[in-house]
Order: structure tokens, then C-alpha cells, then sequence
């Protein structure tokens, strides 16, 4: 629905936004009373049908239904974001990093540059692609690297903080390891949903035990979206 309010804000012509609203009036007010909420007018009486005759009725059909045909469940093929800085803490991130890639994910190294990093115990690292080159929009989902050094240098970069909140304002779960949660702070991101429970989506874990965290982020990560995280606007 806020897709289709979208469409709808875009069109200049009063009269055209007018006639689309009359149209869903006669499929179904609470649809109409919503999205003239979003276009800051009121619910104009509905068109003429276009027949009296009954309205047919039909039994459901699994072939239109998205939930018949579930496919297969599970974390392959999802899009991976591994957000690092200099002096990231590698350990978890290579543990994880090889975790996803069993399990049939995709990760990808992410930074402000590409090239090698140094890490917190002094081993390069090699960024795969850049925020630049690699926006919030086509992962499913991001962790964020451990280590003091890392959440520093990320928070002072602009990309990096809208990245971390793109992910959390398209419903996609988040794994902070270590410091790393430092930067959903920074970015001014809530750990708990709208009604005040726990966000479910976002989770954090020390970096020495980022195997219990990733077991719980794979779960989540299989659901695909968090829905009930999403406000309209949105809060962050």
C-alpha cells in the first residue's frame, strides 16, 4: 500500500488523484481512508459501478497464492553485507565470513575503500566492495565487525551510518559483533520495535561468541524482512 501511495503522490494532477481515490472506494474503504490519509485529502464518494449485477464469488485459487508454494526455506543465496573499518576484530568476521559461505550465503566484505585494512591483531584484510559501489539496497541483511578502531573510523564516515540505517529501515536483520554495536547507537538506531518490545531483528554479541550469535541471525535472517520494525514515515 505505501508503494502504491507512492505512485500516487507523484502525480501532480489533483483530479487524477481524486478519481483513483473513487475507484478504491468501491473495492474497499479502509484501503481508500488510508491512502488519502497519506495524500493529505479526503475519501470523495465513489464511482458509479459499472454493473448492479451480484458480485461473483470465486473459491481460492493456490496457484495466486505466494504462501502455497513456500519453496525451499533457509539463508541460500541472501546477499550478506560484512561492514569492517580498520582495526576490525578478524577473527569473528573470517569465522562468520566462512559460516555464511556453508550455509549458502553470500557475503561480501564492506568498507569506505577498497584495498587491504589492517586489523585489531595486525593482519591485513581485503575490502571485496565499497559502500559506494555496493549500496544498503541490495544486501539482505548486514553484520557489523567488532573492535574499537573499526566503529570509530565507520562512525565518522556519513555512508557508512546511512548504510547501517537503510538496513534497519527496509526491515532487514542486523548483527552487531562486539564494539560494533557502538555504531546503531551512533546512527541513532532503537533496539526495541514502535510498541517498546524487543527488536528481534537486532542482535548483538561479543566477538568470542559470535557463533551463538549467528546461530540466532541465521533464524531471523530465514524470515527474510521484520515487518513489524516498519513505520510510516519511518522512525529512522
Amino acid at each position: 500500500m505505501n508503494a502504491f501511495r507512492f505512485e500516487l503522490t507523484r502525480c501532480q494532477v489533483v483530479a487524477v488523484r481524486k478519481r483513483v481515490l473513487a475507484l478504491l472506494a468501491n473495492v474497499d474503504l479502509r484501503l481508500a481512508s488510508a491512502v488519502a490519509d497519506g495524500l493529505g485529502m479526503d475519501v470523495p464518494p465513489a464511482l458509479p459501478l459499472a454493473t448492479n449485477k451480484p458480485m461473483p464469488t470465486y473459491p481460492p485459487s493456490p496457484a495466486l497464492s505466494l504462501l502455497s508454494r513456500p519453496g525451499e526455506t533457509g539463508i541460500a543465496t541472501r546477499n550478506i553485507a560484512i561492514l569492517v573499518g580498520e582495526g576490525a576484530v578478524a577473527e569473528a568476521v573470517e569465522e562468520i565470513y566462512t559460516a555464511l559461505l556453508q550455509d549458502g550465503a553470500v557475503p561480501r566484505i564492506v568498507g569506505s575503500r577498497l584495498g587491504k585494512i589492517m586489523t585489531a591483531d595486525g593482519a591485513p584484510m581485503d575490502i571485496e566492495i565499497t559502500l559506494d559501489a555496493g549500496p544498503s539496497v541490495i544486501y539482505d541483511a548486514v553484520v557489523i565487525a567488532g573492535g574499537e578502531e573499526s566503529c570509530k573510523k565507520l562512525s565518522r564516515d556519513a555512508h557508512a551510518l546511512e548504510f547501517v540505517r537503510l538496513q534497519y529501515r527496509h526491515c532487514k536483520p542486523i548483527l552487531a559483533l562486539g564494539k560494533g554495536a557502538d555504531l546503531l547507537t551512533i546512527a541513532g538506531i532503537p533496539t526495541t520495535l514502535p510498541d517498546g518490545s524487543m527488536d528481534s531483528a537486532i542482535l548483538t554479541t561479543p566477538d568470542n561468541q559470535w557463533d551463538t550469535g549467528y546461530a540466532s541471525f541465521k533464524s531471523v535472517l530465514a524470515s527474510h524482512r521484520f515487518y513489524l520494525r516498519e513505520t510510516d514515515p519511518p522512525l529512522v
